[in-house]
């Protein structure tokens, strides 16, 4: 009898896929804990600014410490608890800054009002903002992105535009966009909007402690385009399972397991930028700042 040779090929052929897929996880499943940490350090410099206020000297230095030279303010339209923007009230949302290898870097900070609008807001949905792109994305999110700009007149450039604009004259090689919470939400709408819309088409993102941005359109999108997405989540922070359906979370998760018995697990505890700091320094090993007062857990 001639042996079939269909079942040993079909036999390599899945253990090629298997390793192929194996390879292709592992690539996505990797993240350097302490770049990590400096985008996240960057961004507790943007929260500490208050949001009627414009960056001092001390906030630049501080900017500079991590190896970044400010450039410019990120403003928009201001954010409340009932999922409405404020049309007439301009506040900062974060910076642009650039490193000495031609690195820009978009900074978006969250909001304290950030447990608030998850218990006010209905997270309508309204058509995706990000021109080229697809889906549905949450409504509240949607309108603080589209107000984005470099100026606090509403007729400054946006933050995309801006972007563009940098990469046109050749004054930056690469695009990294940084956020947490809200500004991990802003984070992953400009970094689709860089890759489609400048000649940047592989920024990188790290985004902290984001809610679910787009419907499944959005998603599909976002993760065939922005091919280096680092999505950082405390497993024990409700903000990154909100909205639910019919949207979902972006690719590539990387979770954070507090241990209950060093950092409290409340809601708000969970949810602070400094407590992903704190549990990412537990990762990398190295001091990456101390928990609130009020997080570290009481035995």
């Amino acid at each position: 009898m001639k042996p079939n040779t269909a079942l040993p090929r079909l036999g390599l052929f899945l253990v090629a896929f298997v390793l192929f897929a194996a390879g292709t996880a592992f690539a996505q499943s990797s993240i350097h804990w302490t770049t990590a940490i400096r985008y996240a350090k960057l961004v507790k410099i943007a929260e500490a600014v208050e949001p009627t206020n414009d960056y001092a000297a001390a906030d630049k230095q501080a900017i500079a410490a991590l190896g970044y030279t400010y450039q410019q303010t990120i403003y928009g339209n201001d954010w409340s608890s009932n999922d409405e923007v404020s049309a007439d009230t301009t506040v900062s949302y974060g910076f642009l800054a650039t490193s000495s290898t031609g690195e820009l870097v978009a900074v978006l900070r969250g909001t304290d009002t950030t447990l608030e609008w998850i218990d006010d807001a209905l997270f309508a949905f309204v058509s995706n903002p990000i021109k080229h792109s697809s889906g549905y994305t949450e409504q509240g999110f949607t309108k603080i992105y589209k107000s984005l700009r470099t100026g606090p007149s509403a007729s400054a450039a946006t933050v995309v535009n801006a972007i563009a604009s940098k990469a046109s004259l050749g004054s930056i090689a690469s695009v990294t966009v940084t956020g947490h919470s809200l500004g991990g939400a802003l984070s992953e709408l400009l970094t689709l909007d860089v890759a489609h819309n400048t000649t940047i088409t592989k920024p990188v993102v790290y985004s902290f402690a984001s809610p679910r941005v787009g419907t499944a359109g959005f998603k599909d999108d976002y993760n065939e385009t922005v091919t280096t997405s680092y999505r950082v989540y405390n497993s024990a922070d409700i903000v990154p399972d909100v909205p639910t359906w019919p949207y979902y979370q972006v690719n590539t998760a990387f979770p954070l397991f507090p241990d209950s018995s060093k950092v409290s697990t409340s809601i708000a505890c969970s949810h602070h930028l400094t407590t992903y700091l704190w549990l990412m320094g537990q990762e990398a090993g190295v001091d990456a700042g101390a928990l609130n007062a009020e997080c570290v857990a009481s035995n």
